[in-house]
């Protein structure tokens, strides 16, 4: 599987339901591919830190993550 933007083959075994990937939408890039900020501390009030790893920065499609 790729982050290209193009539509990707799941095969017939694949069953994807309620995912917004697969809206249709073209797929953004990735902001960050390294991994190194989700091991950062949590923050003061105990939620996780905030980091765009594997985030698109897109409102419509992923996860915003921060």
């Amino acid at each position: 599987m790729s982050n290209g933007g193009g539509t990707v083959n799941k095969g017939s075994a694949v069953v994807s339901a309620g995912n917004n990937w697969d809206s249709g939408t073209s797929t953004p890039a990735f902001r960050s591919t390294d991994a190194s900020s989700t091991y950062n501390a949590r923050q003061s009030n105990g939620s996780l830190p905030v980091t765009t790893f594997l985030t698109t920065g897109s409102t419509t499609i992923g996860a915003t993550m921060d």
